[in-house]
């Protein structure tokens, strides 16, 4: 019983591991990978769990820099997660009716 339980977290640690790499790639942005496709790194992690996940950490997640960057980006263009007109903004509406132009 007592040699089972180390080989019991051993395998929890090593799902744990598998699961947080599959979700790691799956959530990474295409243009963010580095060194293979987003595609390949998630099957190379699928079959190959522990290695796969560990080369992924080091070679194809994208650097800390290029997370933060992308999320600044990310909320300077699309702060709504969709893509809102100049016209559809309240900014817009009261630009117009400061215009006072003859309405037809």
């Amino acid at each position: 019983m007592a040699a089972e339980i180390p080989t019991i977290v051993l395998v929890a640690l090593a799902t744990m591991a598998w699961v947080i790499s599959m979700l790691d790639v799956a959530t990474t942005r295409r243009l963010l990978v580095r060194n293979l496709p987003k595609e390949a790194w998630f099957f190379y992690v699928m079959l190959f769990p522990v290695l796969g996940g560990l080369v992924w950490m080091l070679l194809g997640r994208p650097a800390m820099v290029e997370r933060k960057l992308a999320r600044q980006i990310d909320e300077i263009v699309v702060p709504t997660g969709q893509f809102v007109g100049p016209e559809d903004t309240p900014e817009w509406a009261t630009y117009a009716r400061s215009l006072d132009l003859p309405r037809s």
